[in-house]
């Protein structure tokens, strides 16, 4: 029976395929009705300036740590990418059984509040009966060379219980989706990415299970579980392998040309727009080097947007801004080029602003990024990040006392893993400290302290790890 079900279901899938009808990309229209508010202003935002501007975008290591950004801002004299790139890898359930701890979709709501665009693929490690598993062999699972999970088989019903796993999988990664969507954070979804290259297992089978699974994912995420915060990246690379217009938003190419190439790859634009009927907008989903903004306008092929990979593309073995791939010129030429658009450039899209706590009417919050830091701290959009474990390294702050009186403290902050700590100083005597555990966000309050009316001095010290520092919030006693 389930394997009755298993054809049936591809059956069903390969006529959706053949009898589709084109979905235009009009302002603001996207192939789901039913999508979300915050979803269309985003997509109504890309289309006005699509042609006009590119939105800038860098992936970062899942999202654990940032210093991408921490190292772009540095040499950019402090832009930063509009657009920040995570995988959903670890959620896959091998993964989990065989050791990830995954905080990608934390990481996802916190960008999205700091303000940048959301975009996401999935290297997805399938089941894990058919991965090697000896030692750390399965972190590369999702390449053919490394698994035997056969999507063809899957998909016409040979092997039904491979099937059904794959099911269970898409249904982890909806519910992770799902987060997101009820966190208000529209995502721009690139799922099963550079099938026609083969080197990942969803494509070794060919364009027809592809397809085939490319449009179940879109029907189960779109109808199953109400995922209407997608904008769905079609990224194939190749004509025989388009899914149709009706379930793509917009079309994504990779391209890694090799080092130190900056010009427009119009080429790889040009063929973009022969997909499907040829309106849909075309970005660079993933990128070795950052195109010269003004070679693409040149050559009109202007990329939506740009997305360079992380690792080695953008940072050396210490952490650090590395040029091997983009040079420090070029990099900071490309940010400030009146053709890119950054991180303060993107509207609010439906975010919400922070009103502080539930004493707000008693209280006043001050952002870390407008402090001054000294020693291994850098400024990252709407944050500060305390890097080091030396106590030259501080951020301090300005805080305005309204009257004389017993005030709390709170500092709120995120972490990187592990234990991370810091010392509190009021005008430069030590008050308390602040301990985070682990990667989510946390809010540290301190005994009260007598503070008298007018300006004062907040400083927090490294004391060990690197925290994220948001906000401190004055609260008055009562």
């Amino acid at each position: 029976m389930r394997r009755f079900l298993a054809v049936l279901t591809c059956l069903m899938i390969c006529a959706c395929v053949f009898g589709a009808a084109g979905a235009e990309n009009e302002t603001g229209l996207l192939c789901n009705a039913d999508a979300s508010a915050e979803t269309k202003e985003l997509m109504q935002w890309m289309q006005e300036v699509y042609g006009k501007k590119i939105i800038s975008g860098q992936f970062l290591d899942e999202g654990r740590h940032g210093q991408e950004l921490i190292a772009i801002g540095q040499e950019t004299g402090g832009l930063f990418p509009a657009m920040v790139g995570l995988d959903l890898m670890n959620y896959s359930g091998s993964s989990i059984d065989l050791g990830a701890h995954p905080v990608t979709v934390d990481q996802a709501i916190d960008y999205w509040k700091q303000g940048h665009i959301i975009t996401m693929c999935w290297h997805w490690r399938p089941p894990e009966e058919y991965m090697d598993t000896t030692g750390t062999k399965w972190w590369g699972g999702f390449y053919t060379e490394n698994t035997t999970f056969n999507l063809g088989k899957a998909m016409n019903g040979e092997d039904p219980g491979g099937y059904e796993l794959m099911i269970e999988d898409l249904d982890r990664i909806a519910v992770q989706l799902q987060r997101l969507r009820d966190a208000g954070v529209p995502v721009l979804w690139r799922p099963l990415h550079e099938a026609s290259g083969r080197w990942f297992w969803w494509g070794a089978s060919g364009p027809e299970p592809y397809i085939q699974l490319y449009r179940l994912m879109y029907d189960r995420f779109t109808k199953v579980y109400g995922l209407n915060n997608l904008i769905w990246i079609w990224n194939g690379q190749n004509a025989a392998w388009y899914p149709g217009d009706d379930v793509v938003d917009i079309i994504g190419e990779d391209v890694y040309p090799g080092k130190h190439v900056h010009d427009s790859r119009k080429s790889e634009f040009d063929r973009c727009g022969t997909y499907g009927n040829g309106s849909k907008m075309i970005i660079l989903s993933e990128c070795g080097c950052v195109p010269s903004p003004e070679a693409c306008q040149e050559d009109q092929a202007m990329w939506g947007s740009w997305c360079v990979w992380c690792y080695e593309f953008v940072l050396d073995d210490q952490g650090n801004y590395s040029s091997e791939y983009t040079t420090e010129e070029k990099l900071k030429e490309a940010y400030n080029s009146p053709l890119v658009l950054t991180l303060r450039d993107v509207p609010a899209f439906g975010r919400k602003t922070e009103t502080g706590s539930a004493e707000a009417e008693n209280s006043a919050v001050y952002h870390f990024s407008d402090g001054e830091v000294t020693g291994n701290v850098t400024k990252a959009g709407k944050t500060v990040q305390v890097r080091g474990n030396e106590k030259t390294d501080t951020v301090t702050i300005q805080i305005e006392v309204p009257e004389d009186g017993q005030y709390i403290l709170r500092i709120v902050q995120a972490g990187i893993g592990g234990h991370k700590e810091n010392d509190i100083l009021l005008d430069g005597e030590w008050i308390g400290n602040s301990i985070v555990q682990g990667e989510a966000e946390e809010a540290c309050d301190l005994e009260p302290v007598f503070m008298t009316k007018g300006k004062h001095e907040l400083t927090l010290q490294a004391v060990w790890g690197w925290v994220t520092l948001k906000t401190a919030e004055l609260i008055r006693v009562p």
